[in-house]
């Protein structure tokens, strides 16, 4: 793919990507007046109709009208991604000889439940950290314990003890991959990078460190859990004293096996039920507290406790923009995306990888990060009822700071993120409203024999090349493309529309922000179920009624209408609503299987399904009595 490239500087590099940024304008522009002339056909029949229908049928259409009102202002402000698009290289070898040039790094990592977020894993991200391609006299790590836990701390210093063998084996032999659970995993890409017996030997060698590593974390715990009930260890990270811990501070101390670490710090700050602590926000505002004295360095690197370091020099890459006096002074920061490893070949879940000190980190939201990465912006991503929150505020991105140096191209960008969640009002009822109708005999939509048939077909048309296209771009197939836009809607009628719902409750006073922890914790059987390409339901919570619900009305309403269709030989006015009914069937397969076929304990639980079984024939018989 040919590109314009603009050299900013000797350090980085930016490519305009051509022919694709000309393909996507056209296509957005041609796409627009499609979705233009949809729009014009909903509102011109509710002014010519409403008068004379009934109010069903008016309240129907307008529903349907809302719902593509939504669907065309969340296309909309998704096009910025698309308008420009672009390619960044760094070059890092070009950065200056001198180590004593580039500019002091704070690492942050922060975790709260050793139960939830396994201590392991949290140290293999703090392992990779340490064991980053910079220099170790201009880097600190800090680690932020929420929860206070004994066992995070000690595994810390097992990790430090650790890491004095593993940064000099990785460096010797150019280990890109820097974490050792992910190293050592059989399908590491890196793990076989060098050949030799010397190599194939240290290799074993650090084996078996690593091991006594997790073994010794592992007896800690079971020693912690017998001393303690788990009860009173819960109450321990509610309520708890401060604690700063230097893990090391005796920088340039090296041996023949061993070479020096960066500075490692612990740092559990004080928490008591009758303060508000502002879960990870506040950690980081106390962690830049704590290294503005200890090591005050120009930059800081965030991680999440689950996330390592996939590329030991993305420092280093990060400093090629930093150091660009041309734009560091209007660039908050860099973002590095995720990339995951021993991902299965048949990934049902589409798991596809897709600042300053002077704001502090934003209290009030669940989604810190997004809301300070936006106010970072204006001053010089996660929870869909935070991302709400933030769209429906003072600080909305389309309306926020609008007299600061920000694009609004930029603006649309976070806006995207930030109204992402009200994409649950469309696909809901577009899952039920178009299957109902056309179980009813109801049409929606223009006949086949019709030019604003053509229309409807061509701007759905229009969007699914798109997101082919798109995926084709990144490597993709079909395949893969079906499952993300399963996930896309069944996300939708989960997560984002319990999402919705929170936030509605929130605003109206009947519920407060509530963070729950992502349990981190990998089951063997689930992983395995994965593996396998199935989906695991077991111990779905009443966020799997939509969806279940959806599904049985879709195949319940699929077959009724086509039965209709072909008895009343109405192909041409229900066309439209036989496909919607059949892809909303055929996008919630997984759940049918987990209800009808599936025997294991993966499936879908009676209880869900008997509480969707008894919601779809409500909505049958009230949309039918209506």
């Amino acid at each position: 793919m040919g590109g314009r490239r603009k050299d900013h500087s000797k350090l980085h590099s930016i490519t305009v990507e051509q022919p694709l940024t000309t393909i996507n304008r056209a296509h957005s522009t041609l796409h627009l007046l499609g979705v233009l002339a949809v729009l014009y056909y909903r509102s011109s029949w509710l002014l010519l109709n409403i008068p004379t229908v009934p109010f069903s049928l008016a309240f129907t259409w307008s529903l349907m009208f809302a719902s593509e009102l939504v669907l065309a202002f969340t296309w909309l402000i998704n096009q910025s991604f698309r308008w420009r698009v672009v390619s960044r290289s760094a070059f890092p070898e070009r950065l200056p000889n001198d180590d004593e040039q580039l500019p002091a790094i704070d690492v942050f990592v922060c975790t709260v439940d050793p139960e939830k977020e396994p201590t392991i894993e949290v140290m293999n991200t703090v392992i990779s950290a340490m064991c980053l391609d910079y220099p170790v006299e201009k880097m600190s790590v800090y680690l932020s314990d929420d929860g206070g836990s004994p066992l995070t701390l000690y595994a810390a210093r097992e990790a430090y003890e650790f890491a004095r063998s593993w940064n000099p084996f990785c460096r010797k032999y150019k280990i890109e991959t820097r974490s050792p659970e992910a190293y050592f995993s059989s399908c590491s890409p890196s793990s076989t990078a060098v050949d030799g017996t010397e190599f194939v030997q240290e290799q074993r060698r650090m084996k078996v460190i690593y091991e006594t590593f997790k073994m010794n974390v592992g007896q800690k715990r079971r020693e912690l859990t017998e001393a303690e009930s788990s009860q009173a260890l819960s109450k321990k990270a509610e309520e708890h004293p401060p604690l700063v811990q230097i893990i090391h501070d005796e920088k340039g101390a090296t041996d023949e096996e061993h070479c020096a670490l960066p500075l490692l710090v612990y740092v559990s700050r004080e928490k008591r039920k009758t303060h508000p602590h502002h879960f990870k926000a506040g950690a980081l505002n106390v962690l830049l507290r704590v290294s503005s004295i200890m090591s005050n360095s120009s930059y800081i690197l965030a991680l999440d406790c689950d996330m390592h370091c996939n590329d030991p020099t993305s420092a280093r890459q990060a400093m090629c923009f930093h150091l660009d006096t041309k734009i560091s002074s209007s660039l908050a920061f860099v973002q590095f995306p995720q990339s995951f490893y021993n991902m299965s070949t048949n990934d049902i879940y589409h798991s596809f990888p897709n600042k300053s000190f002077k704001i502090g980190f934003m209290y009030g939201s669940v989604v810190e990060d997004f809301l300070t990465g936006f106010l970072m912006q204006c001053k010089g991503w996660r929870w869909g009822a935070g991302l709400l929150e933030v769209a429906f505020s003072k600080f909305c991105p389309l309306i926020y700071g609008l007299s600061h140096n920000i694009s609004f191209l930029q603006r649309m960008c976070y806006a995207a993120l930030a109204f992402q969640p009200i994409n649950a009002f469309p696909v809901l009822c577009y899952s039920l409203i178009p299957q109902l109708c056309l179980i009813n005999g109801i049409s929606l939509f223009p006949s086949v024999s019709t030019k604003w048939f053509l229309i409807f077909g061509a701007v759905h048309l229009s969007w699914m090349c798109q997101n082919l296209r798109e995926e084709f771009v990144i490597g993709g197939t079909i395949k893969t493309w079906w499952k993300e836009e399963r996930m896309r809607k069944m996300r939708c009628i989960t997560s984002d529309l319990l999402a919705c719902f929170d936030f509605t409750m929130k605003c109206v006073g009947a519920k407060q922000i509530k963070f729950l922890l992502t349990n981190k914790v990998v089951d063997e059987k689930k992983l395995q179920m994965y593996e396998k390409g199935i989906f695991d339901f077991e111990g779905s919570t009443v966020v799997l009624i939509p969806a279940s619900t959806i599904a049985i009305l879709s195949t319940i309403t699929f077959l009724g209408g086509l039965v209709k269709v072909i008895m009343q030989e109405s192909y041409g006015a229900m066309i439209g609503q036989l496909y919607i009914s059949f892809f909303s069937m055929m996008s919630g397969y997984p759940i049918l299987e987990g209800i009808l076929i599936r025997k294991d304990k993966g499936k879908v639980p009676v209880a869900i399904t008997l509480y969707s079984a008894v919601w779809a024939m409500f909505i049958l018989i009230i949309f039918y009595r209506w």
